[in-house]
């Protein structure tokens, strides 16, 4: 893993195709900016897990959002909240090597409009939509 700055995380995003200013800041306001950032080359049959809405979860496919943890990371650790349809944990693995933004989730409040809200501080991946196509699902995790 390679440590970014702020301005390194930029020049990443802004390198995979993120250009909009606000779409960036966006995304920047999801970690904890007082901790480290890291560029995580992700290889061959490493797994990602992510929490996916319960309406998702019976047709899913990697483009079910952005946002990816680790093993054993919490929803209040990712400052995420269930919602009225709750949430699943799922396994994704890479099927081709890519590079991704990890660092600490921020601490968010509630919003039950967009089903975010927590204390954050688990890790947490952001996988740019260029790459989204280099992960598979792997189904359902068995217990969370």
């Amino acid at each position: 893993m390679k440590r970014f700055t702020r301005t390194d995380a930029v020049a990443f995003l802004q390198g995979h195709g993120i250009k909009h200013p606000s779409h960036i800041d966006e995304i920047m306001s999801g970690f904890d900016l007082t901790r480290p950032l890291y560029e995580h080359l992700l290889q061959f049959d490493d797994e990602l897990f992510q929490y996916v809405r319960n309406p998702s979860a019976g047709h899913l496919d990697a483009a079910a959002g952005n946002w990816f943890c680790l093993a054993g990371a919490s929803r209040g650790g990712l400052a995420i909240i269930d919602g009225l349809a709750g949430r699943q944990l799922h396994t994704f693995k890479v099927v081709a090597p890519f590079a991704a933004l990890e660092g600490t989730a921020a601490k968010v409040q509630k919003n039950w409009q967009y089903s975010i809200g927590g204390v954050g501080g688990a890790t947490q991946l952001y996988v740019p939509a260029r790459f989204i196509g280099h992960l598979q699902s792997a189904g359902a995790v068995l217990s969370t």
